[in-house]
């Protein structure tokens, strides 16, 4: 089996980096790919929030410290069958980094999306180390971008090319926000050699929060808002670049899964298919 591992990374807190994750993997589950969500935020883990899911007293923590297995701390997400681990609650001074390897490829999954703390600390590298594409998040503001650059100097002096996505969240268009041409020029000017583009704009989408305390992804409680379009796109874009085909004919909990870029004669055949079979 394929396995790609994708790292969602920001360079500061508050940018939506989480979201970003927990929709994506939803969506990658949803359309019939074996999906694992880690939450590798040993700070402040907020998967089961965003899910729903109860807080397992054991977590990615103990796991890479050899004091639990994966089935511990694995949870499933009912809805889509998505695979969840998250960090535990309890505050470890050490934790061993080196052990992420081995614990990545032991785990048989075709996507592993990981959800990675802000900032720069060890495990972070360790964890872009590791994978084969990263989402690096911001928002259309100096610090953010700032933070990003940082980030963006970290993955340079890596050995291992990854599949390099910026992904700009939150946008309003407004004036005081920078422009995408903006941030790809500081970006490329910084590094030279390398392009840099924006390959995502989330906008600024008030469904977001109310999916969050709703506990459900947005892809699935609100799939027609405008966060939710762009999260859709991004997703297949996500499973395209993969050699795992698209299994989205299957339905989840009785919901026929949404699938994009359907014309009216493919929606009317889609009705008079479920009329005659009805």
């Amino acid at each position: 089996m394929e396995k790609r591992i994708i790292a969602v990374v920001s360079g500061k807190g508050g940018v939506g980096k989480s979201t970003l994750a927990v929709n994506i993997a939803t969506l990658l589950s949803m359309r019939g790919a074996s999906t694992l969500l880690i939450d590798s935020d040993f700070y402040n883990p907020c998967m089961s929030f965003h899910l729903g899911l109860t807080p397992l007293p054991v977590g990615l923590q103990e796991i890479l410290a050899g004091k639990a297995k994966v089935a511990d701390a694995l949870c499933i997400y009912s809805l889509t069958g998505l695979r969840c681990i998250s960090s535990s609650l309890r505050f470890y001074r050490n934790v061993p980094s080196k052990n992420l390897p081995k614990f990545l490829e032991s785990l048989d999954y075709e996507f592993i999306i990981i959800d990675c703390s802000p900032g720069l600390p060890n495990f972070i590298e360790e964890v872009i180390g590791c994978s084969d594409e990263l989402l690096i998040l911001m928002t259309p503001d100096v610090p953010s971008v700032m933070a990003a650059m940082k980030m963006l100097s970290i993955i340079k002096s890596k050995d291992k090319p990854q599949e390099l996505n910026l992904v700009l969240n939150r946008v309003t268009n407004e004036p005081y926000e920078l422009h995408p041409h903006e941030i790809e020029n500081l970006c490329n000017n910084a590094y030279k050699g390398r392009s840099f583009k924006i390959g995502v704009s989330i906008p600024e989408d008030s469904n977001v929060p109310r999916s969050i305390s709703m506990k459900t992804p947005i892809v699935i409680s609100a799939p027609s808002s405008p966060a939710a379009r762009v999260f859709r796109r991004f997703g297949e874009e996500v499973l395209s670049r993969s050699q795992v085909r698209d299994r989205s004919e299957m339905k989840v909990a009785g919901m026929e899964l949404p699938v994009l870029r359907r014309g009216f004669i493919s929606r009317f055949l889609g009705f008079f298919r479920r009329l005659v079979g009805s």
